[in-house]
């Protein structure tokens, strides 16, 4: 949660740092998704403060590749949200559409499709395609 706050407030060092810290601690815990949280935000970090947008964009990847559909759709969505917000990836685009998809088809007739459907990462990809 520090590695986010930070990264909100545009501190992107130590965004990083707090990143760094989380994700060794959740490799020691074995925890993928915390992982994937963890690299995302580190990622998003390093775009942010220009310096290493390589090195971001593969943090962004190495935390799709934890989180591939199936394994937890939306931290899947967050990280493929984070990276198509960097560089356009038709491949991605479709594997996020999927997810969403399905997402969706599980929240029909429940509370939650409306407020899923009214989220940043799902508006925006309706933009991309």
């Amino acid at each position: 949660a520090q590695a986010e706050i930070s990264l909100a407030r545009g501190d992107g060092e130590k965004a990083i740092q707090f990143a760094e810290k989380s994700l060794h601690q959740s490799q020691e815990s074995g925890r993928v998704k915390y992982q994937a949280a963890a690299l995302e935000t580190r990622g998003k970090a390093l775009v942010l403060i220009g310096e290493k947008k390589n090195k971001g964009i593969e943090n962004l990847r190495e935390a799709i590749q934890l989180v591939r559909p199936g394994q937890d759709p939306l931290m899947f969505l967050r990280a493929g949200y984070a990276l198509l917000c960097v560089e356009r990836d038709e491949k991605l685009i479709a594997e996020v559409e999927a997810v969403i998809t399905q997402i969706k088809d599980s929240l029909l007739n429940t509370p939650l499709h409306r407020p899923f459907e009214d989220a940043e990462p799902v508006r925006m990809l309706s933009q991309l395609v």
